[in-house]
C-alpha cells in the first residue's frame, strides 16, 4: 500500500488547524466563539501581527470566523456606525446611568428597532454601544428586552453577578440585589446564562422561566404554562417578576449547589476607594458606606471635585437624597467655578423635582441656564423647567418658558410639547 505523502511548507498544518478548530468549536460556548472572533477582528483591524507564516492565518482566520458563527458580514459590522439610542422617560446620566423622570418608566428605543423597557425605580447602566448591540447593567429591578433579530448582532445584559448573551430575542429579567434573586421570563428566542451557580452556560428558549437563588444556591428551570414562541403583541411595561416560593412544588429542574461564595464581599474599608469604578460596577450603597464609614462631613470637606461628584451620583442612585444634597452642595460651595458646579446645580433641580419640591426645581434649573447656557443639560434644563411651570402654573404661564426652549432648541426632545404649549387656544 502506498501512503501519501504530507505536503511539506507552511501550508502543511492547515488541514490540521482546521479540524483542531471545528473540534473544539463544539465545546465552546457562544460567548467563548464570540470573544475568540472579537479578538482575531481585533488583530486584524490594527494590523497586528499573528504569529503564524501569513498563509497559513488567513486560512485559520477564514476558519476560526466561520467557526465562530461570524462570516464576512462581521467584517461590515466592524466599520459600520454605532447604534443610535433615544430614552423615552428619562436620559443617561453620568456613567451611563439611565436616570428616570420622576415616576416614568422608562425605554430605551435603539435604531435597530430594539426597546430595553424598565420599570419605574429600576436601576440600569448602559455601558457600551456599538454596531453590532450595547451591553446593559441591571443594578436592581425589573427590565423587559425586545432585541431586534440581526445577523452577527451582539447584546449582553448583566445582573449583579449574572451575564445574559442575547442575539434577537424578547424576555423579561428581574434582579434583588438585597435577596440576591434572579429571574428571567421568556417570550421569545433563546438566551444564554451565566454565572456563580453554573459550570457553563444555562439555555432558554420561549416559554421558559429561570429563578435563582444565590444565597440558597439553587437555580431552577421550568416552563411556563400557556406561551409559545410568539412575542407578545406590544411590548409590556416590566412588572415585577415574583420570587420562588417553593422551588421543589414548581414541576421545574431544580439545581441545588453548595460551595464558596461567588464573589468576595466589597472592601467597604479601604483607605483610597476607587469610587469612579465602583460606580460604574452599580456599588452605589458601598460608595455612600464608605463615605459614611470615614465621617461624612470630613469626606465631604476633604474630597477632590470628583470624589464629590461620584458619592453624589452613588447617593442620588440609592436614594440617599440628604446625602446627595450635602454633596452637592458642598461641590457648588468649594468648586463655584468647575463645570462640576454647574452640573451639581441642575442635579439639585431634580433632586427637588423627585421630592415634589417644583420651585426650588424650578429655581435650580433656571440658576443651571444662567450659569451654563450652552451646557450639557441646556435643553433637559429648560424643558423640565417648562414642564414644572405648567404644573404649577397652568399652560398659560408655561407658553413663555416654551417660547423660550423653542428659540434655543428647535428640535429638542421637548419641542413638541413646547409647540403645544405656545398655540393660542
Amino acid at each position: 500500500m502506498t501512503r501519501r505523502r504530507e505536503p511539506d511548507g507552511p501550508a502543511a498544518p492547515v488541514a490540521a488547524f482546521v479540524t483542531l478548530i471545528h473540534d473544539r468549536r463544539g465545546r465552546m460556548s457562544a460567548r467563548q466563539r464570540i470573544e475568540g472572533a472579537d479578538l482575531l477582528l481585533d488583530r486584524l483591524r490594527r494590523r497586528r501581527p499573528l504569529p503564524l507564516h501569513w498563509p497559513l492565518a488567513a486560512a485559520v482566520g477564514v476558519v476560526a470566523l466561520v467557526a465562530a458563527g461570524v462570516g464576512v458580514r462581521e467584517f461590515s459590522h466592524r466599520g459600520a456606525r454605532p447604534l443610535s439610542c433615544t430614552v423615552e422617560g428619562g436620559h443617561i446620566a453620568r456613567g451611563g446611568f439611565i436616570e428616570a423622570d420622576p415616576g416614568a418608566a422608562t425605554t430605551l428605543h435603539f435604531s435597530d428597532g430594539s426597546d430595553v423597557s424598565l420599570s419605574p425605580g429600576t436601576q440600569a447602566s448602559l455601558r457600551q454601544v456599538d454596531a453590532l448591540g450595547a451591553r446593559v447593567t441591571l443594578t436592581g429591578g425589573n427590565v423587559y428586552v425586545d432585541i431586534a433579530h440581526r445577523p452577527g448582532s451582539h447584546w449582553s445584559f448583566e445582573a449583579g453577578p449574572f451575564a445574559i448573551a442575547v442575539t434577537g430575542t424578547a424576555f423579561r429579567v428581574g434582579w434583588n440585589a438585597a435577596q440576591e434573586e434572579l429571574h428571567v421570563q421568556m417570550d421569545r428566542g433563546a438566551v444564554e446564562v451565566s454565572g456563580p451557580l453554573s459550570d457553563g452556560e444555562l439555555a432558554l428558549r420561549a416559554g421558559q422561566q429561570l429563578d435563582v437563588r444565590v444565597r440558597e444556591r439553587e437555580t431552577l428551570i421550568r416552563d411556563r404554562d400557556g406561551l409559545g414562541q410568539d412575542p407578545p403583541a406590544e411590548t409590556p411595561t416590566p412588572a415585577p417578576i415574583p420570587s420562588v416560593s417553593s422551588p421543589a412544588l414548581m414541576g421545574g429542574t431544580l439545581l441545588t449547589h453548595a460551595g464558596a461564595s461567588h464573589r468576595p464581599p466589597t472592601n467597604d474599608g479601604a483607605a483610597n476607594p476607587d469610587w469612579a469604578a465602583m460606580l460604574a460596577d452599580g456599588e452605589f450603597e458601598a460608595i455612600v458606606r464608605q463615605a459614611d464609614r470615614r465621617g461624612l462631613d470630613e469626606c465631604i470637606a476633604t474630597a477632590n471635585s470628583t470624589e464629590i461628584a461620584t458619592l453624589a451620583d452613588a447617593a442620588r442612585y440609592s436614594r440617599h437624597d440628604d446625602v446627595a444634597r450635602r454633596a452637592l452642595l458642598a461641590q457648588r460651595a468649594r468648586f463655584p467655578s468647575s463645570s462640576a458646579a454647574h452640573d451639581a446645580a441642575f442635579l439639585l433641580g431634580r433632586l427637588e423635582e423627585t421630592l415634589k419640591n417644583a420651585s426650588a426645581a424650578i429655581d435650580w434649573y433656571d440658576r443651571y441656564v444662567r450659569e451654563n447656557p450652552g451646557g450639557t443639560y441646556g435643553s433637559e434644563a429648560m424643558g423640565r423647567k417648562m414642564m414644572l411651570i405648567e404644573q404649577v402654573s397652568g399652560a398659560p404661564e408655561a407658553r413663555a418658558a416654551a417660547a423660550d426652549y423653542l428659540s434655543h432648541f428647535p428640535d429638542g426632545p421637548y419641542s413638541a410639547k413646547a409647540r403645544a404649549l405656545t398655540r393660542v387656544p
